[in-house]
């Protein structure tokens, strides 16, 4: 090859190397937001559920009125509904993420949604690779065991 052709190949594959990054890091801030989204709509229901708690115990009491419950519940349902839109966006985001590293496994992903567990992805270290540790708990409460995710030259995703 001539100089010139060795030079063409590096600019190539040093600008795969970046799209490469790129796609990683924002496979990592939708999992991010993705994962605050499912905590803010598992808070939702759960303030859903004291409302409506305490409104039927009013209604008992003759302090409320059936109208009222009824709102109530619909609130929780609409809550809930817009917590399974929320653990659907996590799965997909996480897929999007594995597919980024170069780790997708359909399979995974029907695993995961039959132990309706979500993983995180957030441990990180200097050198810019994946690293064997157990990941934190997941926004479900359950642990699992994974790979956190390192970007090149030590920068976590999500930070520029």
């Amino acid at each position: 090859l001539t100089e010139a052709q060795l030079q063409t190949a590096r600019i190539e594959l040093e600008r795969q190397r970046q799209n490469i990054v790129l796609q990683v890091r924002n496979a990592y801030r939708d999992l991010i937001a993705a994962q605050q989204s499912y905590e803010a709509a598992q808070a939702s229901v759960r303030l859903q559920r004291e409302k409506l708690d305490a409104e039927q115990k009013k209604l008992e009491l003759g302090l409320s009125t059936n109208f009222i419950v009824l709102q109530y519940q619909n609130d929780l349902a609409v809550a809930e509904q817009q917590l399974l839109q929320a653990q659907v966006n996590y799965a997909k985001a996480w897929a999007q993420l594995q597919r980024a590293i170069g780790r997708f496994q359909p399979e995974q992903v029907l695993q995961m949604y039959a132990n309706r567990s979500m993983t995180q992805v957030t441990d990180f270290t200097p050198e810019g690779s994946i690293d064997d540790r157990p990941l934190p708990a997941s926004p479900t409460g359950s642990s699992s065991t994974g790979r956190g995710l390192v970007l090149p030259q030590g920068r976590p995703a999500g930070r520029p």
